[in-house]
């Protein structure tokens, strides 16, 4: 596998005609072992074998995509544009003591530790490894999706057999929208590794090193996205709260887990923040199959508080719609790579959603899974609520492994395979035939 992978590192260094992306390649495969080298066991090796896996698939894709990118032009993620037309070129760090005052304490969401990244790492590439190219810039977000997928198989690993967790891990790092946000050169992957990691630490018994953890966590992404790392306060809140609740302290603790949970959500939805989410939403250029169904979006927000984000949540995860749309526009092959990576985690993501819903709602689930973990999904429910105001899939996507998790416990209680049970089949072929049924129409 080792050869395969040099291999593939030589072929993009020289595709991209770049020194810099040998380097960013090796320096991306080297982290990637050595967090495998966390692992332990039959579980290193199969996690070494996802790592070579992810990592192959990942960096092709990168480059794929990159391909879409320039200074001026783009395909269905804007953003990634603007990041690359602002430090691709950067020679200089540009650092500025009032944004770090205003990111920590007056609430402002400028991406301050995620912008300090990128400039950074340009500056080192453009001094130093002979400069930086889109697909350089594009490894920087793909090493967190690859790191990402280590962590969800030491998580899945705690809960199913080994062989088990491995092809989960397989399944949600290929079919869902990790891998096209860990291929873009936007945020929102950090931010779902850092989750991830954060999820890592409840998921265990409690420790005054996993508290230290959870703090440092929430640091890094209030630096990232302002909204993200406040609501990471509801983790640590989730963490105290299952350590004191066997214990004579239980009442008070669910007390204080309500209060900090009621905290999170009421600061993101909090009038100073909502008048900055406003400003951002009309500056903003949503991805292109969002804004073919906006105006279906325009009007569950106008439904009254509260029913209009449950609303957005449901419709949030049958996108795009229609599913097809996602591929107006595609005129290179480059671009249906990256439709064909939307529309695979649309339909993957419709399926594991809903079919978890139904499990917990209409099969009772939620009366009989352990209490923590329905205090945990209560918690990504909020988290999902609370990032309604932003109808963009991708605000919530840091919970994501979390519920899948959580869908992959519930067919193994039930003894099915993963996507074989009743009701998942009857989601997969509604999602085709509404695919196809709103193609014909179109």
């Amino acid at each position: 596998m080792f050869i395969l992978i040099l291999a593939l590192i030589v072929l993009f260094t020289v595709l991209d005609a770049s020194i810099s992306s040998f380097i960013l390649l090796m320096i991306a495969y080297a982290t990637g072992l050595g967090v495998t080298l966390t692992l332990s066991g039959d579980i290193r090796r199969k996690g070494r074998n996802i790592f070579y896996i992810i990592f192959a698939v990942y960096i092709v894709t990168a480059y794929i995509t990159s391909l879409s990118f320039s200074t001026l032009d783009h395909f269905l993620v804007s953003d990634s544009s603007r990041y690359i037309d602002s430090y691709i070129n950067r020679i200089h760090f540009f650092y500025n003591k009032q944004d770090f005052i205003d990111c920590y304490f007056h609430f402002a969401d400028n991406n301050l530790l995620y912008n300090a990244y990128l400039n950074t790492m340009a500056m080192f590439v453009n001094n130093d490894l002979g400069g930086m190219t889109v697909y350089g810039m594009t490894l920087l977000q793909t090493v967190w999706g690859v790191l990402s997928a280590i962590v969800l198989f030491r998580i899945l690993s705690r809960h199913f057999e080994v062989e088990k967790a491995f092809h989960y891990t397989l399944t949600f790092a290929l079919c869902s929208l990790f891998l096209f946000y860990s291929t873009v050169v936007i945020r929102d992957i950090v931010i779902c590794f850092l989750y991830l990691c954060a999820f890592d630490v409840v998921d265990q018994k409690f420790s005054l090193t996993g508290l230290v953890k959870l703090g440092v966590i929430m640091i890094l992404v209030w630096g990232i996205r302002l909204y993200s790392g406040i609501f990471v306060a509801t983790f640590i809140g989730y963490y105290l709260y299952v350590q004191c609740r066997t214990s004579s302290l239980k009442s008070i603790a669910t007390f204080l887990f309500a209060i900090v949970l009621i905290f999170a959500a009421g600061s993101i939805l909090a009038s100073s923040l909502m008048e900055q989410t406003i400003a951002e939403l009309e500056g903003y250029e949503e991805l292109s199959a969002e804004r073919s169904a906006g105006g279906m979006v325009s009007k569950l927000q106008s439904l009254p508080p509260g029913i209009s984000h449950f609303a957005i949540v449901l419709f949030t995860m049958v996108r795009p719609l229609p599913p097809f749309a996602i591929y107006s526009g595609a005129q290179t092959f480059s671009h249906i790579v990256m439709s064909s990576m939307c529309l695979i985690a649309g339909f993957f993501w419709f399926v594991v959603f809903y079919s978890l819903c139904c499990q917990l709602f209409l099969k009772k689930y939620v009366f009989k899974m352990p209490f923590e973990q329905a205090v945990m999904l209560l918690v990504c429910l909020v988290f999902m609520l609370a990032n309604a105001s932003h109808p963009d899939i991708r605000r919530m996507l840091p919970v994501f492994p979390i519920l899948f998790v959580q869908f992959a416990e519930i067919c193994e209680a039930e003894k099915v395979k993963l996507f074989d049970s009743k009701i998942s089949k009857c989601l997969m072929s509604f999602y085709v035939m509404m695919a196809f049924g709103m193609l014909a129409i179109m």
